[in-house]
């Protein structure tokens, strides 16, 4: 098994060592861009889904809230993360605004 993977890697580099010679030695000949484009193309990784951070922290986690993703309490308008969002990170199941002391059913989406 191993001499197979000694094998491969031999002909990985001999193969790109023997491109680089036949193209004058230039290294942009190893990689081209046009193809490496189109291959992060397909499988998304130029994109990143950017969601707006409010730069409001949660009243629990003290991470970011997402805008329009989160809870705030009616009284006193702290924020929380739904209970999908972050791991450990429920407002609902303890019961009380951590900041007032409101009932959980006194939030509303933020």
């Amino acid at each position: 098994m191993m001499l197979l993977i000694a094998g491969l890697i031999f002909v990985l580099v001999g193969g790109g060592f023997y491109v680089y010679s036949r193209n004058a030695g230039t290294p942009s000949s190893l990689i081209q861009t046009d193809a490496l484009s189109k291959i992060a193309d397909s499988f998304r990784l130029g994109e990143q889904e950017k969601e707006e951070s409010s730069g409001i922290p949660c009243w629990i986690c003290s991470q970011d809230i997402t805008l329009g993703k989160s809870w705030a309490c009616s009284e006193c308008g702290a924020r929380y993360h739904r209970s999908d969002q972050v791991q450990g990170c429920d407002i609902v199941s303890m019961g009380n605004c951590l900041h007032c002391d409101a009932s959980s059913d006194e939030l509303v989406e933020a």
